[in-house]
């Protein structure tokens, strides 16, 4: 996959990895979700338990510890899913055989540090509130302009300017946060393949190999000393 193979939006490379996770790979991507859900699923028969002993302090207290855990327990799975599914797009390789790579990937390059502080996250999360907030200020000035918005619409007021926010920013932020993860998954293939194949990743693209190398300086001279001397060997 080349820098000339992303000249259009729907490109050959694009529609054979569709093709690829709807088929081969989505047993694989069906199997993580299985297992968050299965954490779900045990967090919700805790909370069922937690609401039915609200008489015995003790088994609530313990309930609540249960739950926390099971909270930071589905944080972590959804996080390790993502750069899982991620190398399953990359290599088409099975779930856990991508997962056990991909961990032992960062690991080897020593981008444990960098992973874990990844900011893409936050600061895509920052971009879909912002867009919720300005449709949800559109939809506040189309229903304080135009009359009977919900006319029709029942349990509604006719003149709701509370209903056209939140509708508004409901509709915003959903469109943002497809759009976004599109983002931030491009960005986790962007992190793998280059802890795969560095050279090639300077090869195509010098001056961004150039910029991580000075960013990776700043933020982590120990940790990727390494790897940046050996960038910096093979552009000489």
């Amino acid at each position: 996959y080349t820098p000339n193979d992303a000249n259009w939006c729907w490109d050959d490379g694009l529609n054979s990895a569709w093709c690829h996770a709807l088929s081969y790979s989505f047993g694989s991507l069906c199997m993580g979700s299985l297992f968050v859900s299965l954490v779900q699923c045990i967090k919700y028969v805790v909370q069922t338990i937690k609401k039915n002993s609200c008489e015995n302090g003790i088994a609530r207290c313990f309930m609540c510890c249960i739950e926390c855990c099971l909270n930071q327990l589905i944080f972590v799975m959804e996080w390790f899913n993502s750069w899982a599914y991620t190398y399953i797009g990359i290599h088409g390789t099975s779930y856990m055989t991508s997962a056990k790579n991909v961990m032992t990937l960062f690991d080897k390059v020593g981008w444990d540090a960098i992973v874990h502080d990844e900011l893409v996250s936050v600061v895509l999360f920052l971009q879909k509130i912002t867009i919720a907030l300005l449709t949800g200020f559109v939809g506040y000035w189309y229903v304080t302009t135009q009359e009977d918005v919900f006319k029709n619409t029942p349990f509604l007021d006719e003149e709701d300017e509370v209903v056209g926010f939140v509708v508004g920013a409901g509709i915003g932020y959903l469109v943002s946060a497809i759009l976004m993860e599109l983002v931030h998954s491009a960005v986790h293939g962007v992190i793998v393949c280059l802890a795969e194949s560095p050279a090639l990743f300077q090869f195509h693209h010098p001056l961004l190999a150039a910029d991580i190398m000075e960013a990776w300086k700043d933020c982590y001279p120990d940790e990727c000393a390494d790897e940046l001397t050996s960038y910096e060997e093979h552009a000489v």
